[in-house]
């Protein structure tokens, strides 16, 4: 989808440039899409700037639903308030929106009909969580010349766009926009902690600070994603050229 050209894109509940794997890739899967609607909970800059159309949907405690948990459990609930203004629970906004369209099978009158219809469809499931195949070979991602691996994890509190937002939660630690490096690795790039560094990852392109660690492997340089800086950068994992920042540029 972020590769072939679309006519059209629906973006359900997310921001492109902190919920998929490669911001800049999604930018421009977005850009050369003809037509992008978002289906969101929250506005953000960044839909504004690449959807055509922004439909409000209720977030999760607005309405009814259901999780299934990592054990098969199915857990419904119901909406704990009434959405704000003109938003509405998601299942509806597809709902009209498939008969807006003249399609078959939306014509559901409350969320527990559609999670009897998945019910009905997923009763024979086994849940297995095993790995069904290898998605990384071992040297897949060898550096060459000057760069580094980067490798990013998602802090716990930058999982969505609901905490996202929540101001305790952002006081928290462990979400800073930093690149972790190990000492003999800053050494071999002449880097001392507080230094700040440009990183190169392909067309994109942007600067952190640096934090010294001694549990990072040589040769990668940790980066996390879904926080304010790294939405400039490209896939969480793959090589990136980094190069020291002189303290003008850093100003």
């Amino acid at each position: 989808m972020l590769d072939q050209p679309l006519q059209s894109l629906v973006l359900w509940g997310l921001e492109p440039d902190l919920d998929l794997i490669d911001p800049q890739r999604a930018r421009q899967g977005c850009e050369r899409a003809e037509c992008v609607v978002a289906c969101s909970s929250y506005d953000a800059p960044v839909l504004r700037d690449l959807a055509d159309i922004l439909l409000p949907i209720a977030a999760f405690a607005e309405t009814s639903g259901t999780f299934v948990n990592a054990n098969a459990t199915w857990q419904s609930f119901a909406g704990a308030v009434m959405p704000p203004g003109e938003a509405r629970p998601g299942w509806k906004v597809l709902r009209v929106l498939g008969n807006l369209l003249d399609l078959s099978g939306f014509e559901y009158q409350d969320s527990a009909e559609v999670r009897e219809e998945l019910a009905a469809l997923c009763a024979t499931a086994t849940p297995d969580n095993r790995p069904r195949a290898a998605h990384w070979e071992p040297g897949a991602w060898i550096a060459e010349g000057p760069a580094l691996i980067r490798v990013a994890h998602v802090p716990i509190y930058r999982l969505d766009p609901l905490v996202r937002r929540a101001r305790a939660l952002s006081q928290m630690p462990g979400a800073e926009w930093v690149a972790r490096l190990h000492p003999e690795q800053a050494a071999q790039l002449g880097l001392a902690e507080g230094d700040w560094v440009r990183i190169k990852q392909g067309e994109a392109e942007g600067k952190a600070p640096v934090l010294i660690d001694a549990q990072i492997p040589l040769g990668v340089i940790a980066l996390p994603a879904a926080v304010c800086g790294s939405e400039s950068l490209g896939a969480m994992i793959g090589p990136v050229v980094v190069a020291r920042l002189n303290r003008q540029a850093e100003s």
